[in-house]
């Protein structure tokens, strides 16, 4: 996920997995990254705090012990998560931490992962293309209030125009601010096809990205370094 002069692009493949018309983009990319030496990463901008339960479905890939990306519960031992955080890196140095608020507060509920299965289709070249991951963990996620399954929709079905997205990963306050800790989430709105492709032109393919951001600009991620 990339965000772009007011808008948000995402992989629609990974985008698509929405709770009715409350869709939550996933992270992957949208459970987004943190500071970390790897590869440039992003950062939720001036979203609000999100509440125990509230998103229960997210965590945090660590590698090397460091929060660095985001991922969704698909079940008790598989990760969704972007591609992008995880090439060129072994397993091994991979965990993910689940059913919390805030990363650095604790040690609990961490499970290394055992293995990872990239898209096949995934092209860095190509915006990005089909940028999603699949992380099978050594051991299973236990479940609760504060973990969840994500709900996924449909084959091949999209979020409308217009309908409202919830964005959400441990970022910065602002572009260039400093990283908060706490959990946070943002409201966005999903753009057409039309909307993306006009404001964005070549950059984008309705096959694989969709759009979302605010009228008024501001939220939504950032990328940098």
């Amino acid at each position: 996920m990339y965000y772009i002069n007011g808008l948000l692009s995402n992989v629609r493949s990974v985008a698509t997995n929405f709770i009715m018309y409350q869709l939550i983009l996933l992270s992957v990319i949208a459970t987004v990254c943190l500071a970390s030496p790897l590869p440039d990463s992003g950062r939720v901008v001036n979203g609000t705090n999100a509440k125990e339960g509230e998103i229960p479905y997210i965590v945090s890939v660590r590698v090397n012990k460091t929060p660095f990306c985001g991922g969704s519960i698909l079940d008790r031992t598989h990760i969704l998560t972007a591609a992008h955080c995880v090439e060129n890196l072994p397993a091994d140095l991979i965990t993910i931490q689940y059913g919390i608020l805030r990363i650095y507060q604790t040690e609990e509920n961490i499970i290394q992962v055992k293995s990872m299965k990239m898209h096949e289709n995934y092209d860095p070249s190509d915006n990005y293309a089909n940028d999603i991951a699949v992380l099978t963990l050594a051991s299973p996620i236990t479940l609760g209030n504060s973990a969840q399954l994500i709900v996924l929709p449909k084959q091949n079905e999209a979020p409308p125009a217009g309908a409202t997205a919830v964005l959400a990963g441990w970022g910065r306050s602002a572009t260039g601010g400093s990283i908060i800790n706490h959990l946070q989430r943002v409201d966005l709105l999903v753009y057409s096809d039309a909307d993306c492709s006009k404001a964005h032109g070549s950059t984008v393919n309705a096959i694989h990205h969709l759009c979302g951001g605010v009228p008024e600009g501001g939220k939504g991620q950032c990328s940098v370094s």
